[in-house]
């Protein structure tokens, strides 16, 4: 089943165009990830799914509804967002981070209520990082912050989720561990749509890759097939020798 659809998407800000004529299923418990080079639309899609960013021209559908009829209410409570590294600049607590996630379910006069407390610890459990509900977020690793911001899209209580770039600035064992929890969360009924710089990463995870090039949907596919050295060399714009010779764990079976 497909929870959102793309149909002739052209998306941009300010007037300017950056992605034109995408047309994408995302399926229900199904990881799809999204390759491309820096600039090439890969942040203005998401945010244009998240209603961040207005669509200049084409159809969302989700859940079979079209998004302009979804409120941000209704959204925040079946899209979680899980945004590039974040750094915030008050003294908030482990907890007080995850709580924000809850805010899609409070009246804008109401604080969080024993109940939302409860859901928050059990993200963080799901994650592993309970542990850490009382420590200031600004003193955590980069890890750590990653796990508490997915534990936070989490406490949406959502049936999608959006990661932008979850491993990018993460250490080699954070960037596994990040990893190993997509896959859980996929094992426990989630779709999840996130980008990546890494096409190893994708092809750990993925059920379905994206490559975008130049703002259009270059290639659609399962990982082997969308991460063919030809493509990898169009995406980046590398000759297929320096693919081949650097990338050579792709074309293992």
């Amino acid at each position: 089943m497909s929870l959102i659809s793309l149909k002739k998407l052209t998306i941009g800000y300010a007037n300017k165009i950056i992605g034109a004529d995408i047309d994408l299923e995302f399926e229900e418990q199904q990881i799809t990830c999204l390759l491309g080079a820096n600039g090439c639309g890969k942040t203005t899609l998401l945010k244009t799914i998240l209603s961040i960013l207005d669509c200049i021209e084409g159809e969302i559908i989700i859940n079979n509804k079209p998004h302009h009829q979804w409120t941000r209410r209704e959204l925040a409570q079946f899209i979680g967002y899980v945004p590039q590294a974040h750094n915030s600049i008050f003294p908030f607590t482990v907890e007080e981070v995850v709580l924000m996630g809850r805010t899609a379910y409070l009246n804008w006069y109401s604080s969080p209520q024993h109940n939302d407390k409860k859901i928050a610890g059990e993200c963080l459990a799901t994650l592993g990082v309970e542990h850490l509900k009382y420590q200031n977020y600004q003193l955590l690793s980069g890890g750590e912050r990653q796990l508490v911001l997915i534990a936070r899209a989490l406490a949406q209580q959502p049936r999608f989720l959006i990661m932008d770039e979850p491993t990018s600035s993460l250490d080699f064992g954070n960037q596994i561990k990040v990893l190993e929890h997509v896959l859980k969360l996929k094992k426990e009924g989630m779709s999840i749509l996130l980008t990546t710089h890494q096409p190893s990463h994708a092809k750990r995870v993925a059920d379905k890759i994206v490559l975008l090039h130049n703002g259009k949907v270059m290639a659609n596919a399962e990982p082997m097939q969308a991460l063919s050295i030809s493509n990898l060399a169009k995406l980046y714009s590398l000759d297929q020798e320096t693919i081949e010779h650097n990338l050579r764990f792709l074309m293992a079976d």
